[in-house]
């Protein structure tokens, strides 16, 4: 599946995974996960054509799906942060939050799990694209 770049397409917020189709989202985004494992530590998936509320990250090198996840707490500094994205061309800056609680339906299966520093980063990044919100539209020297 190719990386959408369409900014319209990207920009949409993302629909609900319902519970029968779990093990289809969590494939695709595994397989594609695998496949862009050397260039990419998340992907959503709206960045692979999917209109669903589901992403993979990789955490201590291992890829964890994540499905309707959440951010149910933060806490601690926010800092200034370069990320880069496969949907864009340019990477930007963005203000993160260093400490979260999260949880999602699939891999937590509605438990909190906490996440810190670089984890919590691309959470948010990954959280923020099913959301409609590029880091272009977050960054502080966006448009």
């Amino acid at each position: 599946m190719k990386i959408v770049k369409d900014i319209e397409q990207l920009s949409k917020v993302c629909e609900t995974v319902p519970k029968e189709k779990f093990g289809y989202v969590r494939s695709i985004l595994l397989r594609e996960m695998l496949i862009r494992q050397n260039k990419a530590v998340g992907l959503a998936a709206n960045q692979i054509g999917l209109n669903y509320r589901a992403f993979a990250m990789k955490i201590k090198n291992k890829i964890i799906v994540f499905i309707n996840p959440e951010i149910t707490d933060k806490w601690g500094d926010d800092l200034f942060l370069p990320e880069k994205c496969l949907s864009l061309k340019k990477p930007y800056t963005v203000k993160r939050c260093m400490y979260i609680r999260v949880k999602d339906d699939y891999h937590t299966k509605g438990q909190t799990m906490a996440l810190d520093n670089y984890a919590a980063q691309v959470f948010q990044h990954e959280i923020d694209h099913i959301n409609g919100i590029t880091i272009q539209k977050r960054s502080k020297d966006g448009k």
